[in-house]
């Protein structure tokens, strides 16, 4: 996984090599350019710091305040560059670490229980489930099979355990990839008596082969208060003195000491004279001592039990916990920001930095043996998540605690999940969104905290990769003629883009006709109507069905206008904002070329339920064809009884996108067609002498690409 990072040499002659540079780690390599100015313009695709030389061998100097792309003059003499992403390790300033729990095990990893992945130790089963979210296994070198477990296509299902060096060292090399800066990994106080390395032992290897960072953090919770000070104390010296995890270059520090966060304070838990105890401890000790980062209620600034105040501002750090703490839109749950100005007023008052923490969602209804959907806070496609990033950024910070990595116990995880789950048992997955997704978000909204990148209203990257644009070969025969009249043949060939056809909405246009048996038309204030459906936002369509959804069938249908066919192959329904109990439940597609008059039922679904409020599901067609007029029919809801009324969001009608060529023949005349093909000949007749030049537009969905020719009508 390990990329080759080039080094550039630029000297006054222009003169540019490629030499590969070692020791080195990077997700990317340079690009560069040269424009007519006689500089060098150098560019990169991932997070680094741009470093320069006089020769290949070093020293190396960090360029600092270089930005993207980095322009350099090129004068007398040799200069190397080369991009450097090994972390630094020495500040916590412009860091967003992700907590590691690394406490997953599996029968066969050389211990034979089932941890952190079933209650029950020996077995693993649907009942004995204690985690949220399948891992995605794909990339995995070892890997452990669940009994009973089986994938959709009926194959067997595995889970990875943090024993395995292996294990850890993908998680660290996805850090590098995309860009992460390292992890805070727990350490429970209640298990360390024993002084246990395994986990340390691989994050600390793995750091080190990925250029990343890591960081201690204590976990208070469980420990008896009168042996948790010794057996915290204990245990940090014993790690100071024979792992001699301080003295590590991947270990974070600050201010020349090394970063340790000790988690669990909350009044509730123990006494203040043993919080201070504890502070005074580490951020004094003359050979132990830290930059103390604590972490505990997120309602401290606000805390009125005796002493409490004092102690929550005499960190240096403070990291307020903030999972499971959300605020109400409507009926969206969204993590709780608001309070973050004034935390870190409160904060820079007692001389603190402050630490706030991101995380994507929650679930934990396997933890908690609760019914599918209790405990869920929607990850809302990662704006959940993204929100967050934009608040910390609205207020300048430079640093985050990202909840968390691995934890797929409480459905806060970040790393790769898989969307095809095992058939048995409920699990939360990404919706839909690629596995990479949320590694990709934490990497975006990091880049705003280091100042790399500005910070955005909203998610400035798209799930789906960039593609190329199209390229376009264009031939003609002939391309000389002796005289006009004469017809001339094009040949031309798009390619790039997606090797198959790709699915697009067919009615992004609004160009169709939207009728439905109801619509909310100005009731209780809200126009909630069936053109609301098709809109391409999360508007949504109501059809109160005579106050009784059980009465007759609701409908929703769109035609096409002046008579164009499309064939649907797939459609998506997303459910509303509120009100899970009128989701459509059962239904059927139907399509119809004589105005309704007949209609043909292409996908009929049953007992269909939506988990989460604006969850698009993707049905298809088993057999396409082109119709004027597609319709919706719904014959009941999730819970008719209660629910009074029919609801959704938005209706997307998928079909195979077409290319569209876009004819100048260089006469004043023009032409256009639209095929699935990628290739299309066309004829054009001309009637007068002289030079021509065609030029041939081709579009693909978000494609374009475009070529040119010139022929010859006439005497040569």
């Amino acid at each position: 996984m390990k990329k080759k990072l080039t080094t550039y040499l630029i000297t006054l002659a222009s003169l540019l090599s490629f030499i590969s540079s070692v020791n080195l780690y990077a997700a990317a390599t340079l690009t560069n350019s040269r424009p007519a100015n006689g500089s060098l313009v150098i560019s990169w695709s991932s997070r680094g710091t741009l470093e320069t030389a006089a020769q290949v061998t070093g020293p190396w100097t960090p360029i600092t305040n270089a930005l993207n792309p980095y322009t350099n003059a090129i004068t007398t003499g040799a200069k190397f560059f080369r991009l450097n992403q090994t972390v630094d390790a020495t500040s916590l300033h412009k860091k967003v670490l992700c907590g590691y729990q690394g406490w997953f095990r599996c029968p066969g990893d050389g211990g034979s229980q089932w941890i952190h992945w079933s209650r029950s130790s020996s077995t693993i089963t649907p009942s004995t489930l204690t985690f949220e979210m399948w891992p995605d296994m794909s990339e995995y070198t070892h890997a452990y099979p669940a009994p009973g477990f089986t994938y959709p296509n009926g194959s067997q299902a595995y889970l990875f355990s943090s024993h395995d060096q292996q294990t850890v060292d993908r998680h660290f090399e996805w850090m590098q990839d995309y860009g992460l800066d390292g992890v805070w990994v727990s350490r429970f106080v209640v298990g360390v008596a024993s002084h246990p390395t395994d986990v340390l032992v691989n994050v600390r290897n793995a750091a080190h082969r990925t250029g990343r960072t890591f960081a201690l953090a204590y976990d208070l919770s469980g420990q008896p208060t009168n042996t948790l000070f010794s057996q915290l104390t204990n245990d940090w010296r014993w790690l100071v003195d024979n792992l001699h995890i301080t003295d590590d270059p991947r270990y974070l520090h600050h201010n020349g000491k090394p970063v340790l966060m000790i988690w669990g304070f909350f009044p509730e838990r123990f006494s203040t004279n043993l919080a201070n105890q504890i502070i005074d401890y580490f951020k004094t000790d003359p050979t132990y001592g830290v930059t103390l980062v604590g972490g505990g209620a997120w309602w401290w600034q606000s805390e009125t039990a005796p002493g409490w105040s004092n102690v929550f501002r005499r960190f240096d750090v403070y990291s307020p916990w903030n999972v499971g703490n959300v605020s109400l839109d409507g009926t969206n749950m969204w993590a709780s920001t608001a309070y973050w100005s004034q935390d870190k007023i409160a904060a820079d008052a007692a001389g603190m930095l402050y630490l706030p923490v991101i995380y994507p969602g929650f679930s934990w209804d396997n933890l908690q043996q609760l019914p599918p959907g209790t405990s869920l806070f929607p990850r809302h496609g990662g704006e959940f998540l993204w929100r967050q990033f934009k608040a910390a950024g609205n207020l300048a910070l430079d640093m985050a605690f990202v909840a968390m990595f691995d934890e797929v116990d409480e459905g806060t995880a970040i790393f790769k999940v898989s969307n095809t789950p095992p058939t048995q048992g409920h699990f939360v997955t990404y919706d839909g969104l690629p596995s990479d997704w949320y590694l990709r978000l934490t990497a975006e909204g990091s880049k705003i905290l280091a100042g790399e990148k500005p910070n955005t209203a909203t998610i400035p990257i798209s799930p789906l990769p960039p593609l190329p644009p199209l390229a376009v070969s264009l031939s003609a025969t002939p391309t000389n003629a002796s005289g006009a009249p004469v017809t001339v043949q094009f040949t031309a060939q798009a390619s790039g883009g997606t090797p198959a056809p790709v699915p697009f909405d067919t009615t992004d246009d609004h160009l169709g006709t939207v009728t439905a048996a109801g619509e909310n038309n100005g009731i209780n204030g809200n126009f909630e109507l069936a053109a609301n459906a098709f809109d391409n936002t999360l508007t949504k369509w109501l059809d109160f069905a005579n106050g009784d959804p059980t009465t007759r069938a609701s409908w929703i249908q769109y035609q096409y206008p002046g008579g164009l066919t499309r064939t649907v192959t797939n459609y998506t329904i997303t459910s509303a904002n509120d009100a899970p109990e009128r989701d459509p439940a059962n239904w059927a597609l139907l399509g119809s070329n004589n105005g309704g008059t007949n209609w043909v039922t292409l996908d009929p679904q049953v007992n269909q339920v939506f988990t989460d409020r604006y969850q698009t599901r993707a049905f298809s067609v088993a057999s396409p064809a082109a119709y004027n007029i597609y319709r919706l029919r719904i014959d009941s809801v999730a819970d008719a009884p209660s629910a009074v009324a029919l609801q959704l969001a938005e209706i997307q009608l998928l079909g195979t996108q077409k290319y569209t060529y876009w004819w100048s023949f260089g006469d004043g005349t023009t032409a256009s067609s639209e095929q699935i093909g990628a290739s299309v000949q066309q004829q054009h007749t001309y009637t007068n002498n002289g030079n021509y030049t065609i030029v041939l537009g081709v579009t693909y969905g978000a494609f374009r690409g475009t070529n040119t020719i010139t022929i010859n009508i006439g005497p040569p």
